[in-house]
């Protein structure tokens, strides 16, 4: 089973991730869609103040669909030997609806 990339993650987080799968479903929404909805769903948990994803760093279309959303880079990560791109979505912070 693959270990998810982000580890540790704080209580006030969420990391998420999302595979579209072959590539006849790319660009067609579906990835934004499913973003947008798991964004809504991450912040209605007040006490979340930050999405965490992290693309492979090979992926330069993935890191610009999350910039795009919003998402800023974090860090650069090596998870099992593997280079990811780690991006926080920040949130409003508790308090400030």
């Amino acid at each position: 089973m693959k270990k998810p990339a982000i580890r540790e993650v704080k209580p006030n987080k969420k990391a998420i991730d999302i595979w579209i799968g072959e590539e006849q479903n790319l660009n067609k929404g579906y990835g934004t869609k499913m973003m947008e909805l798991a964004i809504e769903r991450s912040f209605k948990d007040k006490s979340i103040d930050g999405i965490l994803i992290d693309p492979l760093k090979s992926n330069n279309k993935a890191q610009r669909f999350y910039e795009k959303l919003g998402f800023e880079f974090i860090e650069e990560r090596e998870f099992d030997g593997t280079p990811c791109m780690v991006y926080e979505l920040k949130g409003k912070p508790a308090g400030n609806n």
